[in-house]
């Protein structure tokens, strides 16, 4: 097989950017919020309360980042996977479509969403101090 040919496992590894990128934002979000525990009073009821909270989801958010990482190495390791014989039929029926459509518009709502957030991150980021 020449190495240009399409495949499926060159497929998976082509799409192991996704979960990539979602380790990325993931670790990033963690980050984030370890961040703002420090701004917590140890002290305090609600801030011990909000500190637990925060650091909960800092936990859940590294290991879904991690998750992520070994599920786009598992991708990528799939890319010389022999090419097998389809039956293109299933592949292009009305479920094939509804199920890509379906994929397009989740992507189209994490665009939408990322955009959205990104704005209002970026006023947050132009209102602190220097």
């Amino acid at each position: 097989m020449a190495d240009d040919q399409p495949s499926c496992g060159k497929g998976l590894a082509a799409n192991a950017i996704l979960p990539e990128r979602l380790s990325a934002l993931m670790k990033a979000m963690a980050a984030l919020l370890e961040n703002h525990v420090r701004a917590l009073d140890p002290n305090e009821t609600n801030g011990r309360l909000e500190r637990d909270a925060y650091e909960h989801l800092i936990k859940d958010q590294r290991t879904l980042a991690s998750d992520l990482v070994a599920l786009a190495s598992a991708m990528k390791g799939y890319r010389d996977l022999p090419i097998a014989k389809h039956d293109m039929t299933p592949l292009t029926d009305q479920t094939s479509r509804e199920v890509l459509s379906a994929f397009i518009q989740a992507e189209r709502d994490v665009i939408a969403l990322l955009q959205d957030r990104v704005q209002e991150h970026l006023v947050m980021l132009a209102d602190m101090p220097r």
